[in-house]
């Protein structure tokens, strides 16, 4: 897919005139609990863009919700608000999103505040469900990416504290106490 220039945005590579589409996904195992989050956009004239990250000490459905406040995030600071369409296979999130009202939240409040106060950007935003690993391909490549970006992070934290995994044994030897650390690949 072609990558054209935006001349108010070096990084903006999407012309927003017909809306913008986002494949978003995360991705996390539990035994480490190392996780990364991949989001794809594409417009109407075949421009593409991605980005992907990783974090430790969180979960799937965080990871899930990281996808998705980042590409609002994205979007926002290169083209302000826009029409977007968003695809997640996370049924949590688009659950979340679309039923907001209806839905009480009791854990990752965090992670909501973040999708809502960056959805406030925009003009609008559609959220809808897409079967993960059916073949569509936005989707694929977001989960792809956000694979790759959990392995990195799996990569480096084995290199800086060993592949054993002592962090998992002694909490108090996690980085930041076990916080959540963001780090963008």
């Amino acid at each position: 897919m072609a990558k054209p220039e935006h001349p108010d945005h070096p990084d903006a590579t999407l012309n927003p005139e017909h809306g913008i589409a986002i494949f978003t996904d995360g991705s996390c195992w539990t035994g480490d609990r190392i996780g990364g989050w991949a989001w794809v956009a594409i417009d109407a004239f075949d421009g593409c863009d991605w980005d992907s990250g990783h974090w430790y000490d969180t979960t799937i459905s965080q990871m899930e919700l990281v996808a998705i406040s980042n590409a609002m995030q994205e979007m926002d600071n290169r083209y302000g608000d826009q029409d977007l369409l968003i695809y997640s296979d996370s049924e949590y999130a688009v659950l979340g999103f679309n039923e907001r009202d209806k839905r009480k939240r009791n854990t990752n409040l965090d992670f909501w505040s973040m999708v809502f106060c960056e959805a406030s950007h925009h003009r609008s935003i559609t959220m809808e469900h897409v079967r993960g690993h059916d073949g569509t391909e936005g989707n694929e490549l977001a989960d792809k990416l956000a694979g790759k970006a959990r392995k990195e992070g799996q990569i480096y934290y084995e290199h800086k504290y060993g592949k054993n995994g002592e962090h998992l044994k002694n909490p108090s030897a996690r980085p930041d106490e076990g916080s959540a650390l963001a780090f963008d690949s």
